[in-house]
């Protein structure tokens, strides 16, 4: 499945009290069935209400990079149940509409944002923040995440499966040069450029003395297959040409 998919979860005991706080919010956004629509410029998000996680909190403060605030932490403790919001159109006017959706169910008594295909959390500042940042790098620091893993010496993304496109790893031999760098470029170039890209195709930033890389597609076997984080379209192995 490709699509945005974001989890807040909030203080409605159900779906028909959270289609109420929709409908009481000054957003222009309603809710019905299991559509979120804001008619004036025919955008619509799809959304259901799914039952309180006793593991949230936890997992939203370690997506965060530790830093939700110790009251968002708290509402999100005692959160009675999640709105999922799924965006299926990843297309040019994404930005406007993650925004239009999430300030909605803000509104309506939402606590912060999770992306349930990466794993990345966010407290508002930061969403609205990355949202009204140069594009498209702040949408890719709210919705892909990068982790090094230095006993395999290479940094890897999750999260371009919401983009219908295979993730990547990127050998990184810690002598210097950004490794980390390289791979969001290297996905933001996906994104915006879709190339066919075929094995021995190689990549470099666009910059003096920076270091080719080879491409090799590979499945994803990073997690156990039906993970929200396993990406059905590969991953690109860059390693040093």
């Amino acid at each position: 499945m490709s699509g945005i998919a974001r989890w807040i979860p909030g203080p409605w005991k159900d779906r028909s009290e959270f289609v109420k706080a929709i409908a009481a919010t000054d957003c222009g956004v309603i809710a019905a069935g299991g559509m979120m629509v804001e008619a004036a410029h025919q955008r619509h998000a799809m959304f259901e209400i799914l039952e309180p996680d006793g593991n949230l909190t936890k997992e939203m403060f370690i997506g965060s990079g530790r830093s939700l605030d110790g009251a968002t932490l708290e509402a999100i403790e005692g959160h009675k149940s999640i709105a999922a919001l799924l965006l299926p159109d990843t297309g040019e006017a994404l930005v406007k509409t993650l925004g239009v959706f999430t300030r909605a169910v803000r509104a309506a008594g939402g606590f912060a944002v999770k992306v349930h295909f990466s794993g990345l959390s966010h407290g508002w500042d930061r969403w609205e923040g990355e949202l009204s940042a140069e594009q498209p790098a702040g949408l890719f620091r709210l919705l892909v995440v990068q982790v090094p893993d230095p006993e395999a010496g290479v940094v890897s993304s999750f999260g371009m499966k919401q983009f219908a496109l295979a993730d990547a790893s990127i050998e990184d031999d810690g002598e210097g040069f950004d490794a980390a760098w390289v791979l969001f470029e290297f996905n933001i170039y996906l994104r915006a450029q879709r190339p066919s890209l075929q094995d021995g195709h190689t990549f470099s930033r666009p910059i003096e003395g920076a270091p080719w890389y080879r491409l090799k597609h590979v499945s994803d076997g990073r997690y156990a297959e039906g993970h929200p984080y396993v990406n059905p379209q590969g991953l690109w192995e860059l390693t040093f040409a």
